[in-house]
């Protein structure tokens, strides 16, 4: 079902990516609580992670397959790096 989503994010349908915000969502930000610490708000983490991503997906990259979550857990460690280095400039 995932593979079908990414697929139809990839030509432009954003309500696929609705659909996939909000079956991911609840692990994101669990997993965002781990990377985010205190100096890095957890919603905006998600926000991010789920941005790139979208990205990535319309621009015909991102995840395939069954691949969507595991890419949006390296997208938010990646966005926590960054967010880290900002914060310490």
């Amino acid at each position: 079902m995932t593979t079908d989503l990414t697929s139809r994010v990839r030509d432009g349908d954003l309500d696929a990516y609705g659909h996939l915000f909000a079956t991911h969502h609840a692990d994101a930000t669990r997993v965002a609580r781990r990377y985010a610490g205190a100096q890095i708000d957890t919603d905006e983490l998600v926000a991010t992670a789920f941005d790139n991503t979208l990205t990535a997906l319309l621009h015909g990259h991102g995840p395939g397959d069954t691949t969507f979550l595991p890419y949006l857990r390296v997208a938010m460690r990646r966005a926590a790096a960054q967010s880290l280095l900002r914060a310490r400039h």
